[in-house]
């Protein structure tokens, strides 16, 4: 379950997450085919594995799927968002590569809270780089790119540097391949940009 102790605010849904250990040792999600169930629907509903929020309380989450069962903790919190920050992985990055954003909100108890899912996500200079729903960031033009999430009324932003395209891979060839010793051939080099421009 992600997040292992979810903690949710009022007035804010958040989605939590389910995977199942497969016997190879791989984690295939199943947050979509598990059944949600609470043992206080007075505080809480789980549908599909987002949670709604109803009344400050504890919850326990029961869930099942592919024949295994989880009960865990549920928090629901009447503290509310103080503080949002945006982190990011690389500040400088080139054209044509992307990175994924995260947004933390810290409440007014301290505790933190991953709101990525479902912050507004945007991008004050969308000509140098773009963000979509989920916080995943594509840089398109070289500049400095302010990137905003809000989520609570309250909003976090981080800046990254989109910097010039830089070599992905390498191809290397020979025309002929096959020569006798003592012979010349052709070689030919073909380098793919970040961006997507073979040179």
């Amino acid at each position: 379950l992600e997040p292992t102790q979810p903690l949710v605010p009022m007035g804010l849904e958040l989605p939590l997450r389910l995977f199942a250990l497969a016997t190879d040792g791989s984690e295939v999600e199943v947050t979509d085919e598990a059944t949600w169930q609470v043992d206080a629907p007075a505080l809480a509903e789980v549908r599909a594995g987002r949670v709604t929020p109803r009344a400050p309380g504890q919850v326990q989450l029961q869930i099942t799927a592919r024949n295994l069962a989880l009960v865990a903790p549920l928090t629901i919190t009447d503290a509310v968002i103080a503080t949002v920050r945006v982190q990011v992985a690389h500040t400088d990055l080139p054209v044509g590569l992307g990175q994924q954003l995260r947004a933390l909100a810290t409440l007014t108890d301290q505790h933190t809270v991953d709101v990525t899912a479902v912050a507004d996500w945007r991008s004050e200079s969308p000509a140098i780089g773009v963000v979509d729903a989920s916080g995943a960031f594509r840089a398109l033009a070289p500049g400095a790119v302010r990137l905003t999430a809000s989520s609570g009324g309250v909003t976090g932003s981080a800046s990254v540097k989109v910097t010039d395209a830089v070599p992905v891979s390498l191809v290397a060839d020979a025309n002929p391949r096959r020569v006798p010793v003592g012979l010349p051939t052709a070689l030919s080099a073909r380098v793919t940009m970040s961006d997507g421009v073979v040179r």
